[in-house]
């Protein structure tokens, strides 16, 4: 323990450091909770999402990867990349009107989803399963010259499952173009195949330790926020796009940040799904369907509650869904109980109730609009702010 004297001495020098601009400077918080960066120039959204997308898969990160390679190294590997597709991926959801990147000067001009943003997720997508790819291959020769003899280049009349999946792969990669590169220079590597690494032969799940290093979850929701907002989208599309986040998550067990779902990845496919056009059958049926399993999700989600707007979101798909009838009404008392018990009702959830009021739905709906017609108690709204996400999430 410092001596008094001493701690005299070195208390006013540290009162002057707190007080100076570097202290002031100090990070308070991880990066990875920091606003998100946006490209807001629309000269260089559109050359460097066209860099990115001409850029041959394997170029950004995927060739560099080591038989020995986890998660964390992956990432080290991707980080770059991953965050320029990150800060483009946003740039293009900014210009949709309503977005969660977007400011009240934003202006539809053209759809940037299918020109832009699904084919960054794609691109990336492809990246990130060429580094498990190639990962595993380089697993498996080095599993291979572990149990060959030294020096033996031939293999016996009963192949292997590891010599049979190289050699497939070599199959795969031999073609006069392989022939043409083979008088470059012996100093460059031979460059990874692309195309043998597209086919029907993933990589097995006990080399695959972690979901490809290739579209974040912000990504992902920067897409399912912009389809949303347009509302063209029919519900199957929000669905697959729900379980792809989900998918990537349970690979990483829930523990990788960059996969981890949020309210957004819930809410804005069920914002999505609440304006399709119900009046076909099909398109009813699909989204009934596609609603109800993101709620079930997200019900048993183990680190994401629902929310005041995932309620709203289900009590409208629910009012474009069914004609007036006690099963509507019945259906909603169910989501405003469930709303009640979390403690998440706000107004928004009280005008979705009403909305559905078009003639009587039961008498266990017409005591809810009683309820409804005068001050709820705060308990009902207790965990409003602590659940929420943004405004519209």
């Amino acid at each position: 323990m410092l001596s008094s004297a001493r701690s005299s001495m070195l208390i006013p020098s540290l009162r002057r450091y707190l007080s100076s601009a570097a202290a002031v400077e100090l990070p308070t918080r991880h990066s990875i909770m920091q606003p998100p960066r946006v490209c807001t120039d629309p000269v260089e959204l559109a050359e460097q999402t066209q860099k990115l997308l001409e850029t041959k898969v394997g170029k950004l990160y995927a060739e560099r990867v080591a038989f020995d390679t986890g998660r964390e190294e992956a990432y080290d590997l991707a980080f770059k990349s991953i965050k320029m597709a990150e800060y483009l991926q946003l740039g293009h959801a900014a210009t949709v009107p309503g977005s969660l990147y977007a400011d009240d000067s934003a202006k539809l001009t053209d759809d940037p989803i299918e020109s832009s943003m699904k084919p960054l997720i794609a691109r990336m997508q492809r990246e990130g399963e060429l580094l498990l790819a190639l990962r595993k291959e380089k697993r498996l020769d080095r599993s291979r010259d572990s149990f060959s003899p030294a020096g033996s280049s031939t293999s016996s009349d009963g192949v292997s499952d590891l010599e049979g999946y190289l050699a497939s792969s070599d199959d795969d990669g031999s073609s006069s173009s392989d022939d043409e590169s083979s008088s470059d220079s012996s100093d460059e590597e031979d460059e990874p195949n692309v195309d043998s690494f597209s086919g029907s032969d993933p990589p097995s799940e006990s080399i695959t330790e972690f979901a490809p290093p290739g579209p974040t979850t912000k990504m992902q929701e920067a897409l399912l926020d912009a389809m949303a907002c347009i509302g063209t989208a029919g519900p199957d599309d929000y669905y697959q796009r729900v379980l792809e986040i989900l998918e990537a998550n349970d690979i990483d067990k829930g523990s990788n940040p960059y996969t981890l779902p949020t309210h957004v990845t819930y809410n804005a496919a069920l914002r999505g799904i609440a304006k399709c056009d119900m009046s076909h059958e099909a398109i009813r049926d699909d989204a009934l369907s596609a609603s109800f399993s993101i709620y079930n999700h997200l019900t048993h989600s183990l680190h994401l509650p629902r929310n005041s707007m995932t309620y709203v979101y289900m009590l409208q798909v629910l009012d474009k869904a069914f004609p007036p009838s006690r099963v509507k009404g019945n259906i909603s008392v169910t989501f405003w109980d469930h709303a009640v018990r979390q403690g998440v009702v706000t107004d928004a959830v009280v005008d979705a109730v009403k909305q559905i009021h078009a003639s009587s739905n039961g008498p266990e709906f017409e005591a809810i609009l009683d309820e409804v017609s005068g001050p709820l108690p705060q308990k009902h709204r207790r965990f409003v702010n602590k659940y929420r996400h943004s405004e519209n999430y």
